[in-house]
């Protein structure tokens, strides 16, 4: 019969980890965002939405340039009327945004995370560990 031994933990015998860096959280964060059946989906939307209709927009709006009065021609802002179509497809990536959150928090990883990181949002650096 073989004896098993018990290592001691306790705070004289902890194991050496070294900090989180920005780069294993940049990781880790593109692993769960990689991880979220819809994201494809939703970057696909937010491309499609936001050319598509961009174009849609700016072709109505230049059909329309023609007919307009001298002053609505000096007023006219053809990259502010091309872009109405990103304002759009800011939704996309905001509802990517709660897929990710509310993924992450049905999971339960969200408490792996934050134990991981404590400090995530304040931008504090953490405090050095004792040698």
């Amino acid at each position: 019969m073989t004896d098993a031994t018990i290592a001691l933990t306790g705070p004289d015998h902890r194991a050496a980890f070294r900090a989180s860096t920005f780069g294993d959280v940049l990781r880790s964060e593109w692993t769960k965002l990689r991880s979220v059946r819809s994201t494809f989906w939703a970057l696909t939307v937010t491309v499609v939405v936001g050319v598509g209709l961009g174009a849609v927009i700016s072709a109505a709006a230049a059909h329309g340039y023609a007919r307009s009065s001298a002053s609505g021609k000096l007023s006219w802002d053809p990259t502010g009327v091309s872009l109405d179509g990103v304002a759009i497809a800011t939704l996309a990536i905001a509802v990517l945004g709660v897929l990710c959150i509310s993924s992450e928090y049905s999971s339960g990883m969200i408490r792996t995370s934050l134990t991981a990181v404590p400090k995530r949002g304040s931008g504090a650096r953490p405090a050095p560990s004792p040698a």
